[in-house]
């Protein structure tokens, strides 16, 4: 069982990106990041530590596979969500379609070692932002996370 999040500072702000001040739960915001690989977990939020757009810090929660995902995130709002594409109990593909068959607007970036065309989806029309994890560095997911959220801005998804 993951610990209770605890608030990351970050160390940049950007002040282009849209007010997401509604989301904010308490004096950080919550994100979920999704991967079966405990390691890779950890350093997606030593990576996010770095990359972090916003002046609010973030809390990191984790899920182990699809199906402890779509629960959190059915429970309470996300900021932001990582989301590492094969997954046991439910794939990266039935995570995202299922948060946006849900109704949530929640930036997503799919982070995986696969190339974009082996993933066989249309991830900007579910609007979600792709990141290869074997080139993730702090400008990389920094310009995902802004992908993300111009991909959601005034545009239907699903």
């Amino acid at each position: 069982m993951e610990s209770e999040p605890q608030p990351t500072q970050p160390e940049t702000a950007a002040s282009e990106l849209p007010s997401v001040a509604s989301k904010v739960a308490g004096d950080y915001f919550d994100v979920l990041i999704v991967d079966d690989n405990l390691i890779d977990r950890e350093l997606d939020r030593e990576q996010l530590k770095s990359a972090w757009p916003f002046e609010v810090p973030f809390a990191a929660d984790f899920a182990a596979n699809g199906e402890e995902a779509i629960e959190k995130i059915s429970r309470r709002p996300f900021v932001l969500v990582l989301l590492d594409w094969s997954l046991p109990r439910a794939n990266g593909g039935q995570v995202l379609r299922s948060i946006r068959q849900a109704g949530y607007r929640t930036p997503v970036v799919v982070v995986s070692s696969m190339n974009q065309e082996a993933i066989g989806e249309n991830l900007e029309r579910l609007g979600a932002a792709f990141l290869n994890k074997n080139k993730m560095n702090t400008e990389s997911l920094r310009e995902a996370i802004l992908s993300s959220l111009r991909l959601l801005q005034n545009r239907p998804v699903l």
